[in-house]
């Protein structure tokens, strides 16, 4: 520890100084101020000297703007004296909008910012007690205690519901896959098919015409013929028909019948 800064708490612990502890420190930075109270505030909270800590923080807090605060709130938060941090979180909060424009929120550390966040819904809910968060899961659940069982059997049915699709979608990729290794074994090469048809064509082609058979006797027809010129037809000759004798016998008796 520096002696110089080893001072300021013998200082404050003989002279019972405060406020004015710092009075009479000149420098020409105030960045270079701003160092010596750090220091002297870290070995307050090293030597568990709360009561110096707290006059730092006080000290500090008249030298904080919207440009510097998060990196003094990285810097005082290890200290087990939360004033100055309390006080630099409700700045934010009052300030934020300026802060997000800026990018200044880009310095803070990370569990700072989740107590920013809590603090910032404290402050809406105290500004807005009907908002959505009176209607959060935890408020719900505070007010109605019944419904715990019911969102765990809920929760329980969606699981079973997700575990029940995951395997009915695994058995149809297996059954998938068999099929297709059953169809890949069953289906014949191309050669092998057109054979096949060409076979089958023949195949019913010999079956879709049976051959006919001449017969060579006629003692089957259904009547006998007396002649066989009679089986031929007359041939047909041109000019007037000669007379049979029947027909002249017929001519003679009309020429012998008397007049009358």
């Amino acid at each position: 520890m520096d002696s110089h800064v080893f001072g300021f708490v013998l200082r404050h612990l003989y002279a019972d100084t405060e406020d004015e502890l710092f009075e009479d420190v000149r420098y020409n930075n105030l960045d270079d101020f701003i160092d010596l109270v750090l220091d002297v505030m870290f070995a307050a909270n090293e030597l568990m000297v709360d009561r110096l800590a707290q006059v730092c923080q006080k000290m500090l807090g008249q030298f904080v703007n919207t440009r510097n605060v998060c990196q003094l709130l990285n810097a005082v938060a290890p200290c087990t004296v939360t004033e100055f941090k309390e006080a630099a979180l409700e700045y934010i909060c009052l300030n934020l909008e300026t802060l997000l424009e800026n990018k200044l929120l880009d310095d803070l550390e990370e569990d700072l910012m989740d107590e920013l966040d809590e603090i910032c819904q404290e402050n809406q809910l105290a500004r807005y007690p009907v908002s959505r968060g009176r209607n959060s899961e935890e408020a719900l659940l505070e007010r109605y205690p019944e419904l715990v069982t019911s969102l765990e059997v809920d929760r329980q049915r969606r699981v079973d519901s997700m575990r029940l699709s995951s395997r009915r979608d695994q058995d149809e990729l297996f059954d998938g896959k068999i099929r297709t290794s059953v169809f890949e074994k069953g289906t014949p090469s191309p050669s092998v098919r057109r054979t096949k048809i060409a076979q089958s064509g023949e195949t019913r082609q010999t079956a879709g015409s049976p051959t006919l058979k001449a017969r060579q006797s006629i003692n089957d027809l259904m009547f006998q013929m007396d002649d066989e010129s009679a089986m031929s037809p007359t041939p047909v000759r041109k000019g007037k028909a000669p007379m049979t004798n029947s027909s002249a016998e017929d001519l003679d008796d009309l020429s012998q019948t008397p007049a009358f």
